[in-house]
């Protein structure tokens, strides 16, 4: 474990509390900051760079930005990849651009990786309502990915 470098831990500061009050283009500016530090001393672990990279990639998904947006997440899933938010932010960001298939397989591995049955069901409810997976809803394969799940909770399979 690498002693956490002051100048990287206060960028990355600086870059959550942008990100925290939806400052999302100056967050992106804030964790590439951070991202530059940390390549010269490497103080961050891949846990603390999956988080930077799912923030980076909301971000840019916030901004409607869903190539940077995929991007990131792409790195973040690589840093962790049992990482079941960036899973689900990834569902997200195809969604918008069109790729459903890869939305449909990002939104499969975001279900099977929740840590815990309240954050499962935390996700299957966010994928029943936001509004960037409404193209996903009536396909097919997005029953697939769920109704394992919502047996699980005897939940209605209905919207």
């Amino acid at each position: 474990e690498k002693p956490q470098d002051p100048a990287v831990m206060k960028q990355l500061g600086v870059a959550d509390d942008e990100f925290q009050y939806g400052r999302y283009r100056e967050a992106i500016d804030s964790y590439n900051a951070t991202l530059r530090l940390n390549q010269k001393v490497g103080t961050l672990n891949t846990t603390q760079l999956s988080m930077i990279y799912e923030k980076m990639g909301t971000s840019y998904c916030k901004l409607g930005l869903s190539n940077g947006a995929i991007k990131s997440l792409q790195y973040s899933v690589q840093q962790m990849p049992f990482n079941s938010s960036a899973h689900y932010q990834l569902a997200l960001a195809y969604s918008i651009s069109g790729k459903f298939t890869n939305s449909l397989r990002a939104l499969s591995e975001a279900l099977k990786n929740a840590p815990s049955n309240g954050e499962l069901r935390k996700l299957m409810l966010l994928a029943k309502t936001d509004t960037e997976l409404d193209p996903l809803r009536d396909m097919p394969g997005f029953q697939n990915v769920m109704t394992p799940y919502l047996e699980r909770f005897n939940l209605q399979a209905s919207r």
